[in-house]
């Protein structure tokens, strides 16, 4: 272009100017871009990261008549890419659509949504949450662009915390409806590496906000899952910190529900070859002599299928087992390297008096095998792995309430300290439920002709009216008995109400039973359809660990687990995600380790413990049956409480019918 036509131009640019708005124009050319076409031009621009000359340069491009289809959408592609790189996100929204418009399948290439998303994260929230609303649920975008949409729409609703559950419901549902596509797997793999990517990015008030939301049960499945593996990440800085980061990334390897099953694997490896695997001990305090041992090798044998499943996944854990029935047992502990800072046990009441005789509870972190601990003791100075009789009470009357409906219980305990123990615990925890103790009554367990005189009383059965041969049936002010003792009183005890007419009563009973009828044949069960008992172990229906751990053993030649194997198979699984601590850690450190390891999947029934460190069990249903004991099935005891209470008000009418007319006749 001659220089004097340079100088016209940029005359004419500085007149409009003084009356309109500034245009961009672009600088004087020079070298080889005199030869080039104003698109060449443009290109070369954009190519050299000079956004700005590249926006103006495309802005005149598109304003050049007769350019062709290719070129035309070429100029919109690389204006709406300038505007975004120039962080003009409303008019680079715009372009993108109009770019879309001409090439449909352009919002499927990575150029056209890394530019989406970067105009999304820069809008006002409220008008970007209003465009990707409406973006994600268009059927007539393509899986994604809404797939995309529901992504960002998510990181809104979660950005300055304005809506974080919202963004886990919507990331939820998009989950939840990848599982129904033709390639489930693969879909939802995709999200969950794209989740990770946008967690990655997250500012770290944000990542910290959201992990406020994960809890042990959601901490397993997505999108919680994604924000504890960028959280377990980010605090991987140090071998300080690495051990706790690496119980968070083990727990998610092994337990956590993923489509893409190598995600944790390509963050875990890379880890530990910095930091390396944390060395992990732990101990088992149990009598494997005496008249207990063979709950002490029970546990044992749990324990080593565990320490053998671990070691298959790549995680080397020493487990050290002292007998405690062995003179000088706790001095061989109290001799352990301080690396070996969890301890199993003890299951006896008598080895903890003496360990905590001898001051070693603060010397590591002990998860009892005991229903009960001493007052003040759990969760501050050691824990329990282990149901207590609230747990067994618990259980039973919230089947009852919530399940049967009733309100009224009854109490009949044997009078003894722990029958006494049963009682005041029942009115404790019926009191928390909000259910009524209506009446209690104790029995002497080793009088059994004076049962039927206690039941009488305890049922109020009403004396014979004149002219009648046998008294009405009784109208207790109860619905449901709870009966902790033993099953071998309940076989005499339980007849006694039938005796005296009272066939509803629905019978709630301890974990004693379960000991009893485990050993039962042809058990009568006629005066037990309406009974019900709690256990900690399921042989019915195992869960996915409970399932291995019976194979293994029956490969193995070792028998049938039951809840001592199983107790042993958890107690060490559970150990080994409480990350490597190289000595007793405080109480509230504990406490915090515990909250992740808790959420495992569970051969027994499940353990939770409090944020405080106090641990209760959600234990198992079962009913006595004729080969023993077998699952309740709720609905069915429901339908058959039903039945029977219908059975009962017949023949009450009857008996009453019968009655009044023979004092008429």
């Amino acid at each position: 272009m001659p220089i004097l036509a340079v100088f016209g131009l940029l005359f004419v640019f500085a007149l409009l100017a003084g009356c309109q708005k500034a245009i961009v124009a672009p600088p004087m050319q020079s070298g080889a871009e005199q030869y080039m076409t104003l698109p060449e031009q443009a290109f070369t621009a954009y190519s050299n990261g000079d956004f700005k000359r590249a926006e103006a340069l495309y802005d005149r491009t598109l304003q050049l008549p007769q350019l062709s289809q290719e070129e035309t959408l070429e100029a919109w592609k690389y204006f709406s890419l300038s505007t975004i790189a120039n962080e003009k996100y409303n008019l680079g929204i715009e372009a993108l659509e109009k770019w879309r418009s001409l090439n449909p399948d352009a919002e499927n290439t990575s150029e056209w949504l890394n530019a989406f998303s970067k105009c999304m994260l820069n809008l006002p929230r409220q008008k970007a949450v209003d465009m990707l609303q409406a973006l994600s649920a268009d059927s007539g975008r393509s899986r994604a662009v809404r797939t995309e949409a529901t992504l960002l729409l998510a990181s809104r609703e979660w950005t300055d915390g304005e809506d974080p559950h919202g963004a886990m419901q919507t990331l939820s549902d998009l989950y939840e409806q990848a599982s129904k596509s033709t390639d489930a797997k693969a879909y939802k793999g995709t999200l969950e590496n794209r989740l990770f990517a946008q967690l990655q990015s997250a500012e770290p008030e944000a990542l910290a906000m959201l992990a406020g939301l994960l809890t042990p049960e959601n901490e397993l499945d997505f999108p919680y899952s994604i924000i504890l593996l960028e959280k377990a990440r980010r605090s991987a800085t140090d071998n300080e910190s690495w051990p706790l980061a690496h119980q968070a990334l083990q727990r998610l390897r092994l337990a956590g529900h993923f489509s893409d099953k190598l995600l944790v694997e390509r963050i875990l490896r890379p880890l530990e070859q910095e930091y390396g695997q944390p060395a992990q001990g732990i101990a088992l305090a149990l009598p494997l002599t005496g008249p207990f041992g063979n709950i002490g090798w029970k546990i044992v044998r749990g324990a080593g299928v565990a320490q053998w499943d671990l070691a298959k996944s790549g995680n080397d854990l020493s487990v050290t087992i002292i007998n405690t029935a062995a003179a000088g047992w706790e001095k061989k502990l109290a001799a352990l390297p301080k690396g070996i800072s969890v301890v199993g046990g003890p299951l006896r009441t008598e080895s903890m008096d003496l360990l905590r005789k001898q001051g070693q509870l603060d010397d590591r972190s002990f998860f009892t095998f005991l229903s009960t601990l001493e007052q003040g003791e759990e969760g501050k100075v050691a824990w329990r792995f282990f149901s207590s009789p609230r747990d067994q009470v618990r259980t039973v009357l919230e089947f009852a309430k919530n399940d049967l409906g009733i309100e009224n219980y009854g109490v009949l305990y044997p009078d003894e300290a722990f029958g006494m123990r049963m009682n005041s615990l029942f009115k404790e925890t019926g009191s928390e439920l909000g259910i009524n103790t209506t009446a209690t009554a104790a029995y002497a367990p080793k009088d059994s002709p004076s049962w039927g005189k206690t039941l009488r009383t305890f049922l109020r059965v009403p004396g014979r009216r004149a002219g009648e041969d046998d008294p009405m049936p009784p109208k207790p002010p109860f619905q449901a008995a709870f009966l902790p003792d033993g099953w071998q009183q309940m076989q005499s005890l339980i007849p006694h109400f039938f005796f005296y007419q009272e066939t509803r009563m629905v019978f709630l009973g301890s974990a004693l039973w379960e000991q009893g009828l485990s050993s039962s044949k042809d058990v009568e069960t006629r005066y037990f359809n309406l009974a019900v008992f709690p256990g900690s172990w399921n042989p019915f229906t195992p869960t996915t660990a409970a399932a291995n751990l019976t194979k293994t053993l029956d490969e193995s030649g070792l028998g049938k687990p039951d809840l001592w194997v199983g107790l042993g198979y958890d107690f060490v699984r559970f150990a080994s995600l409480l990350g490597s601590p190289e000595e007793a850690v405080s109480a509230d450190d504990m406490n915090q380790r515990i909250q992740t390891a808790q959420a495992m999947d569970w051969s027994i029934a499940p353990i939770h413990w409090t944020p405080e460190g106090r641990a209760s069990q959600k234990m198992f249903l079962f009913t006595p049956s004729s080969a023993g004991f077998e699952p309740l099935d709720p609905a069915s005891f429901r339908e058959k409480l039903e039945q029977i209470r219908q059975r009962h008000e017949e023949r009450v009418k009857m008996l009453e019918e019968e009655y009044q007319k023979k004092i008429k006749g």
